[in-house]
This record gives structure tokens, C-alpha cells and sequence, in this order.
């Protein structure tokens, strides 16, 4: 049986498709769509082949916070120490938001 790892010990890492920008104290992720398909649709629809997507003020403080070296279980800490009673309940939060950005290929680990 394989053993599964605890997804608070797990350490992200930002994928390196994204760019990162910062405005405002806000962070956008922005991103190419180049698959095929993408490409038929953003031309069949005149949309752009970059997506952008605009952070709030938590999603911000969690990408800031992700450097390749702090686990999940840290981030949680760091985030409950500065934002309080903001992100609670803090685990569940940041453990939905990083399986969200890992299903997008956002992240990785």
C-alpha cells in the first residue's frame, strides 16, 4: 500500500508558466493558453491568449508566502499570525485553496 503524505507537510512550489505581478499590494496571475484548443476558441471568440486572474488580499498573502521551502502546515502558521481571525478556520481554507491551485497547475509539489 502506498503511503499517502500529509498534505500540511507538503511544500509548493509556484509553477513556472505563471507570471506574478503586483499592484496595489495585490497580486495577478497571468498565464498563456497554447493548447490547440485554446488557441481555436480565443481566436473563433476574439479573446486574448493571456489569462489574468486578480488576487485578494489573502490569496496574495498566500502566493507571497509560497517560496519552495515552507509547508503547507507553515504557511497556515504565518497567515493565522498575521491575518488572524481573517482566514479562520486557517487549515481548511489554505488546504482548499492549494488543492484548488494545484488542480489548475498552478502549483506543484
Amino acid at each position: 500500500m502506498k503511503k499517502e503524505q500529509n498534505f500540511l507537510e507538503m511544500v509548493p512550489k509556484i509553477s513556472e508558466k505563471l507570471t506574478l505581478t503586483k499592484k496595489d499590494d495585490l497580486i495577478t496571475i497571468s498565464f498563456k493558453r497554447t493548447s490547440f484548443l485554446d488557441k481555436f476558441f480565443n481566436f473563433l471568440f476574439k479573446k486574448s491568449a493571456t489569462v489574468y486572474i486578480e488576487l485578494d488580499d489573502i490569496g496574495t498573502k498566500v502566493f507571497e508566502l509560497i517560496d519552495g521551502n515552507r509547508n503547507i502546515g507553515e504557511i497556515c502558521q504565518l497567515l493565522e499570525q498575521d491575518l488572524g481571525e481573517k482566514v479562520s478556520p486557517v487549515v481548511q481554507r489554505t488546504t482548499q485553496f492549494m488543492a484548488s491551485l494545484r488542480r489548475n497547475g498552478f502549483i506543484q509539489f
